[in-house]
């Protein structure tokens, strides 16, 4: 707020008056300038912003303000690939976080309820997986840096046990049964008839 009944010009700068934008309302900086010096600055640097404003009798006021340039984390999730079945072992997890100020990581498979922080990739908690129930999942990686910045991927897979089956009596199975059979009646009829010859002969 500018408060001169004379009141000629205002405009600021964020480079130093490298650059000077002229204004007459409250409003939005220049997105092209806020782009360059915001590109110029490293993370966590400040930026400084002067407005300016004169007036017609040659007077010249200023304030300052600074801005520390931050950025949010960035999460990329390697692994589990999306869709992907597991079973009864908790899936093994990857995830690359690119932040110069991380504070915490951590995630969750039942939409916050429970938050499990880690600091290296690994497994999910194989308690929490074994209290899911079938069907699908959704992993959501969290982080945020020291600036109160907060970010989440998130990755959809199932859950799926496989019912144990009983082993099937396959077809290799009952036709060597079946050959055994025949082959224990034929040495019975044989060793029988081989009895009744000699019966014959002794009478």
């Amino acid at each position: 707020e500018v408060t001169d009944v004379y009141l000629e010009d205002m405009w600021y700068t964020m480079d130093f008056g490298a650059n000077n934008v002229l204004f007459t309302i409250n409003g939005t900086f220049n997105q092209s300038l806020w782009e360059a010096v915001w590109d110029s600055k490293a993370e966590m640097n400040d930026i400084y912003i002067i407005f300016y404003a004169n007036d017609t009798l040659g007077h010249l006021g200023s304030n300052n303000v600074s801005v520390i340039k931050s950025v949010a984390p960035i999460i990329t999730i390697t692994s589990p690939l999306e869709d992907v079945v597991f079973g009864a072992i908790a899936p093994n997890f990857t995830v690359e976080v690119v932040e110069s100020n991380l504070e915490f990581m951590w995630y969750s498979v039942d939409g916050g309820l429970t938050n499990v922080i880690f600091t290296t990739n690994g497994s999910i908690s194989q308690s929490i997986w074994d209290a899911l129930p079938e069907g699908g999942v959704i992993i959501r990686f969290y982080a945020n840096d020291s600036l109160g910045n907060l970010v989440f991927e998130q990755v959809h897979i199932f859950k799926e046990i496989p019912v144990p089956t009983s082993p099937a009596i396959g077809i290799d199975f009952i036709s060597n049964g079946f050959i055994l059979l025949i082959a224990i009646a034929g040495s019975i009829i044989f060793i029988i008839s081989g009895m009744l010859k000699r019966k014959r002969k002794n009478l």
